[in-house]
């Protein structure tokens, strides 16, 4: 009878640790830089064929879509996964098919068939705990590409805010082992399929557009604890199935989710700011649009397309670079790092930062980072070292794009640029503007420079290097070239 007991606590113990552990995971955010923006992602786990699956690097949820890493098909899927780095493409093997998906392409190939797919399922390079030391770089695939190319049924399991695929058999016609979930089982009075969710602009006012086929009964209701807005389309099916989140803010509303709530019901709810009790929204309904327009929605402002710099500052962690006791370079580079970061981000660019802190970063990881985020331009800053104490100036590097695998644009204006500029702003020494092959402006396809401030074995020079007032003269000189090769080029 003890032994009994003993077995039953334990099991009611593991029950409440395992459902602990699975409500932390659902909520938990991550910070993620893809597409050029930097976000706080939720992530969830997976279910996949009835198990609950997390995995090292976590799958989120980005806007509508929900993310895997690629090592998600190898792990859970029974397939195996050959990556190609110099194409950004994967060749997946299972179930007697080879598929071949490329970051950022819309051409899948199975068992060399080209498919095109939609532009939402192409698959991403995206950069985990963006800005921390544990940043890293890997490349992530929609979940629902990974149903549709390997025979999954998609859904979404609301009660535990968690996207469920199961493998398809066949079966007198019927597929997966949670028929009596899946909204395609039965749809003979579906007449309207809930394509996608956008913000546009409606008479001049900002507004939810919903996408739809055929004008459909709506019920509309309120909801409290949080306070949020519910329409509901009868007779409707998601593309798609599943759920998914808008990051769409207008007025009162602060995001927009859908969802297959039933066989034939499609689900869309308004989350409503904090404090407001009585949200107001405009229905019309069309016959292939449902538009919402909260009240007071704002007229939108055209944005003008943004400039993003990569700044990288040299060295870093247990990686002093040059050394002057007590001075270290790493320090000096990031510490004129983070006053360009400042001065340009007031001046209106997009700065992405491989560091922001005392971290290391290796060195090919730098320039995918300015890769993946599809930046302009690219400023490495360093600080020069020499045997002979008496070597002082400053100099700028470029590489050519004859010696660089996937150089897309000259980089030598840029490095003339900023190098006359920064003559000009400190009175430096002029060494010149030099080639070379250094990784991290070798392999980033914009034009990149490599900056050697001074040198720091040179003790007036290093005890300028460190006072702000020249490092605000370096920054001052960086920012005058990089406007002049903006508005020579046109960028």
């Amino acid at each position: 009878m003890k032994k009994w007991k003993a077995c039953l606590f334990l099991l009611l113990v593991f029950m409440f640790i395992s459902s602990s552990a699975f409500a932390a995971s659902s909520t938990e955010y991550i910070k993620v830089r893809m597409n050029g923006s930097t976000s706080s992602v939720m992530t969830v786990p997976v279910i996949v064929n009835g198990k609950l699956v997390n995995t090292n690097d976590p799958s989120f949820i980005l806007g509508s879509t929900t993310y895997v890493p690629m090592s998600f098909i190898s792990d859970h899927c029974g397939g195996t996964v050959e990556w190609n780095e110099s194409t950004k493409t994967a060749t997946i093997k299972v179930d007697n098919k080879e598929i071949k998906i490329t970051v950022d392409s819309s051409n899948v190939y199975v068992n060399n068939n080209k498919q095109v797919i939609d532009s939402k399922l192409v698959p991403k390079m995206a950069t985990y705990d963006y800005g921390s030391s544990n940043a890293r770089v890997r490349t992530v695939v929609p979940l629902r590409l990974i149903a549709q190319l390997l025979g999954y049924d998609i859904s979404f399991d609301e009660a535990k805010c968690t996207p469920v695929i199961n493998k398809v058999t066949n079966n007198n016609g019927n597929s997966g082992n949670n028929q009596s979930d899946n909204p395609n089982n039965n749809q003979s009075n579906i007449v309207n399929t809930v394509k996608e969710i956008k913000k546009e602009t409606v008479n001049g006012r900002e507004a939810i557009v919903i996408y739809k086929t055929n004008n459909v009964e709506i019920n509309q209701q309120k909801l409290t604890g949080p306070v949020r807005l519910v329409f509901d389309l009868k007779a409707s099916v998601l593309t798609g199935g599943g759920y998914y989140q808008y990051a769409i803010s207008i007025g009162a509303v602060k995001g927009v989710r859908v969802s297959q709530f039933t066989s034939d019901v499609v689900r869309v709810v308004l989350d409503i700011k904090d404090g407001i009790n009585n949200p107001e929204v405009e229905v019309i309904n069309y016959k292939d649009k449902l538009i919402l327009i909260p009240k007071d929605a704002p007229k939108e402002t055209p944005q003008k397309p943004s400039i993003i710099i990569s700044i990288d500052a040299g060295h870093g962690g247990y990686d002093p670079g040059a050394t002057n006791n007590p001075y270290k370079e790493k320090d000096i580079n990031l510490q004129v790092a983070l006053k360009l970061n400042n001065a340009l981000k007031k001046l209106g660019y997009d700065i992405i930062m491989t560091r922001d802190s005392d971290v290391f970063v290796e060195l090919n990881d730098r320039a995918n980072i300015a890769n993946n985020n599809n930046s302009n331009i690219f400023i490495s800053l360093h600080c020069n070292s020499f045997t002979d104490s008496s070597a002082h100036g400053l100099e700028v590097y470029y590489c050519p794009p004859e010696k660089s695998p996937v150089k897309e644009e000259d980089s030598k204006p840029l490095a003339q640029m900023v190098y006359d500029e920064l003559i000009k702003s400190t009175g430096a020494k002029a060494r010149g503007v030099k080639e070379a092959t250094f990784v991290v402006i070798k392999n980033t396809k914009m034009p990149a420079i490599l900056i050697e401030m001074g040198f720091i074995s040179n003790n007036e020079e290093a005890n300028k290097l460190i006072t702000d007032s020249y490092q605000n003269k370096i920054v001052e000189g960086i920012i005058n070239g990089v406007q002049k090769y903006f508005n020579t080029y046109n960028k």
